[in-house]
């Protein structure tokens, strides 16, 4: 199952796809949108609901208590997709002027140094927890206690690996995207400039109008006072 459905990236494109509809949003409508507070209580009820719902829904598994098959499908079909659409509601509420007291909390300037590595984490974390998971010569048993003492560690871990990757491989190649961003920038920018220039003047012909003007100022009779 493993590597017929979890590591398929088609498997796993439902958040990058709810998270393109997001940013299409913030761009068409921009990040300071009035939403009737009747639609968004609604919209953070469901999105809370959800959430909670796909985390905590499988507890009951772990006591004891086996699924259907129908409800097995219904799971999994729906719980990336339920998941994705409550992050980016929330998302979306902070970015637009709705998030309240959770867009306060999550732009906290603390969060901030830890919020750039994010992407850096994602991509190691995955190989950090599977060396651990590897180079166990034991079965791990499953409870609050022994998963809360490896999380812990393995969270501090993953964020160290990332704040390696972030130096060594992310920051040089954002700097590197900027350059290359910025020169195509002023490229195209000159060359709209050379395509809109104004026309030249006309030149004067033999730089005689000036001294024409000149002579026939100088032609000019005075008046006669009477």
């Amino acid at each position: 199952m493993d590597s017929h459905i979890d590591t398929k990236p088609y498997c796993r494109m439902t958040p990058y796809l709810i998270g393109m509809v997001i940013a299409y949003l913030v761009v068409k409508f921009g990040t300071q949108v009035k939403i009737n507070k009747i639609v968004a209580v609604v919209w953070w009820i469901l999105s809370i609901f959800m959430g909670l719902a796909i985390v905590f829904g499988l507890y009951w598994t772990y006591q004891g208590y086996y699924l259907s098959r129908s409800l097995t499908l219904f799971y999994h079909s729906c719980c990336k997709f339920g998941y994705s659409v409550a992050l980016g509601w929330m998302v979306y509420a902070c970015i637009s002027g709705n998030g309240g007291i959770i867009n306060r909390l999550l732009s906290w300037k603390y969060w901030r140094p830890l919020s750039r590595m994010t992407f850096s984490v994602y991509l190691v974390h995955a190989f950090a927890y599977n060396t651990f998971v590897m180079n166990s010569d034991t079965l791990m048993f499953l409870s609050f206690i022994n998963m809360t003492y490896m999380f812990l560690p393995h969270l501090a871990f993953t964020y160290l690996a990332g704040f390696i990757f972030a130096l060594l491989v992310e920051k040089p190649v954002i700097q590197i995207e900027r350059v290359l961003v910025r020169k195509w920038y002023s490229n195209s920018t000159q060359n709209e400039e050379v395509m809109v220039s104004p026309e030249p003047e006309p030149e004067l012909r033999h730089g005689t109008s000036k001294v024409n003007e000149k002579e026939d100022g100088d032609n000019l009779e005075p008046l006669q006072t009477v």
